[in-house]
């Protein structure tokens, strides 16, 4: 069980090959590694746009126990970002404890790696 970071470049970058998938980094399965991989999954796609180009970079994905998270599903996803969850959590407080306390970004990743485990949640991307 873990959680890989992967990326393809577009066939079209001479020396790559259609299959060419690299992975570019591997973490035991945890929210905390979760939420890491988030932030590598943007390091991996800004490095691949600076080094080819915007078409070139291609695709990177997190795959969390052999189950692909698209790019958008995981680094664009606002559960997963702890400056987003701040502000809720403000907010929260500011409006006197209305509603339920939004969950942490560690809660959020633990329930994706739960549906992922019980295979509630199925392959993302292309």
């Amino acid at each position: 069980m873990s959680i890989t970071i992967k990326s393809q470049i577009n066939p079209s970058i001479a020396g790559h090959a259609d299959d060419h998938i690299t992975t570019e980094h591997e973490l035991n399965t945890t929210p905390e590694n979760l939420l890491r991989a988030v932030k590598l999954l943007r390091q991996v796609r800004e490095s691949n746009t600076r080094s080819y180009g915007n078409i070139g970079r291609g695709v990177c994905w997190i795959e969390l126990d052999g189950v692909r998270l698209s790019y958008d599903a995981m680094a664009e996803n606002d559960d997963l970002n702890s400056e987003i969850y701040q502000e809720r959590l403000t907010d929260w407080k500011r409006d006197r404890w209305s509603y339920p306390k939004p969950a942490t970004p560690s809660e959020n990743a633990a329930d994706i790696i739960a549906d992922v485990q019980s295979g509630k949640f199925v392959n993302h991307g292309r």
